[in-house]
């Protein structure tokens, strides 16, 4: 598993220093029977990691759970209560803030702040507790301000608002689940 974990690290890398990539990241148990999955529940409901600063999180939170409940319907994985559940779910959404430093001769803007939502997606057998499949897609939320160049940098804010693409990043992970899970052998 730390093979996989390393290169989902470097794709992560490699998708930030790219504006407006989106990666997709997985890990998984290879000794899980995925095709004996009948069933889920949540460990609990999707939460933030750290603020949200935004007064719709709840909402967008529920949006995240409706959008991963329906991914596994369509997989044939039925929700009950945690007792009965084969497996057990949990998802975190963060926001981070990160600066790009860019080349001012192939940039208009020689640094831009931006905000980036991660979304981690975590399935565990529930009688073991063991995490047997994690994925996280992440997508830049907005700018947050941008520099010109000049003889001193000042970052000027841009005033964008959140541009929430939770729908998009639940369905590039939950498309990165194993093949088997939900289907009969």
């Amino acid at each position: 598993m730390t093979g996989s974990l390393v290169r989902a690290a470097l794709v992560a890398v490699f998708c930030l220093a790219i504006p407006g990539c989106a990666g997709v990241a997985t890990d998984r148990d290879g000794s899980f029977d995925f095709a004996a999955v009948r069933n889920s529940a949540w460990k609990e409901p999707p939460q933030f990691a750290g603020d949200a600063g935004d007064d719709d999180a709840e909402q967008l939170l529920t949006q995240v759970q409706r959008r991963i409940d329906r991914a596994l319907t369509r997989r044939g994985i039925g929700l009950v209560d945690k007792p009965e559940a084969d497996v057990v779910l949990n998802a975190t959404l963060r926001i981070e803030t990160r600066v790009q430093d860019n080349d001012p001769q192939f940039a208009v803007f020689v640094a831009e702040e931006f905000e980036i939502a991660t979304l981690e997606i975590e399935i565990f057998e529930r009688v073991l507790r063991r995490s047997v499949w994690s994925g996280s897609s992440h997508d830049r939320l907005r700018y947050l301000s941008r520099a010109t160049s000049g003889v001193e940098v000042r970052f000027v804010p841009t005033d964008e608002p959140r541009s929430w693409h939770l729908d998009d990043m639940v369905d590039r992970i939950t498309a990165k689940l194993p093949g088997s899970l939900g289907k009969p052998r």
